[in-house]
């Protein structure tokens, strides 16, 4: 059964119900593209000796698109230091102390 992701949120509780008792697999999709599957749970999840979500969800059959772009992990830049080397959290505050307004 396809359901629209706003449908979805919008009636939530409904949908789990149909799940569970009728043990449907609902198709989400965002406008015409099919983005993830509900499906009834099994009782317990399993627990496998990998801790890799990829080869855990292709035991079950579920099989991912690779041709999508994976993100980059995020490099964070190196804290820029003051003219005095300072680099802590106060230097505004520490140099508004020393002036006479």
């Amino acid at each position: 059964m396809k359901v629209m992701s706003a449908e979805l949120k919008t009636h939530l509780g409904k949908y789990l119900r149909e799940v569970e008792q009728n043990r449907v697999t609902l198709e989400v999709c965002l406008r015409d593209r099919t983005v993830a599957y509900l499906v009834p749970a099994n009782g317990t999840l399993p627990v496998y000796s990998s801790h890799s979500p990829r080869e855990a969800l292709s035991r079950e059959g579920i099989k991912l698109d690779s041709s999508l772009p994976r993100r980059a992990k995020a490099q964070l830049a190196p804290p820029v230091l003051a003219g005095d080397g300072r680099e802590d959290l106060a230097t505004v505050a520490a140099m508004r102390e020393g002036r006479d307004w």
